[in-house]
């Protein structure tokens, strides 16, 4: 049980959410409509994380109960579904873990996520459309969005380049760290030859940013 517990630290967040909630009691803060909209937001995604975990703990507490009792009363099956409900709960408290390490401002929103076929022609075109389908069907098999924003096909199979959009919680944060190039090393299905070959496409990850950004530029001498 003490596993569970030491893997959820709340300090940081809290105090995140207690920043917050200052600037939220400030008279002025609805004269920027657009910046108070996207911290009350902001705010909300703190408060259902540390929702989760004061849940999650109840749950621990009581679990700590019931698995007590059944060692008392040498109760095998009670014992038995005890590890199995820490388990589950294991599993949860790592998925909390994840989300509070994407505590960055932008971890939370929507991504783009655009892909580009590299050198080898269609080998890297059929890599590029393999690996859009991979996260197309990632985003799919947990219930996110997916908008395929454009596409660029390739000569014979697959695409030169294309951009989707993926909507959901933490989208940004969970794939930012995909950004970069990929390889794939497989017989080729395009050679007669059967004959091994290696294919590059890149993947580059960005935040939807839907609010206007404000640019302060200094006047200097």
């Amino acid at each position: 049980m003490k596993e569970l517990r030491s893997f959820f630290e709340t300090q940081k967040i809290e105090s995140k959410r207690n920043k917050l909630n200052n600037l939220i009691e400030d008279p002025k803060f609805w004269d920027d409509r657009k910046k108070a909209e996207k911290l009350l937001k902001e705010k909300k995604g703190f408060d259902n994380l540390l929702n989760s975990q004061k849940h999650s703990e109840n749950e621990i507490n009581e679990l700590y109960d019931i698995f007590k009792l059944a060692k008392d009363e040498n109760d095998k099956q009670l014992i038995q579904e005890s590890l199995l409900k820490f388990a589950d709960l294991k599993t949860e408290f790592k998925k909390l873990e994840i989300k509070c390490f994407l505590s960055n401002e932008n971890d939370r929103l929507d991504s783009y996520l655009e892909f580009h076929a590299g050198a080898g022609g269609t080998e890297s075109q059929d890599w590029a459309e393999m690996l859009r389908r991979m996260y197309m069907k990632w985003a799919g098999n947990r219930g996110h969005k997916v908008e395929l924003i454009s596409e660029h096909k390739g000569d014979e199979a697959g695409v030169k380049s294309s951009v989707i959009k993926i909507s959901g919680e933490y989208i940004y944060g969970f794939l930012k760290s995909e950004s970069g190039i990929h390889r794939l090393v497989r017989i080729s299905p395009f050679d007669s030859g059967a004959r091994r070959h290696t294919s590059f496409a890149s993947v580059w990850v960005y935040p939807v940013i839907s609010e206007d950004i404000d640019v302060e530029v200094l006047d200097k001498d």
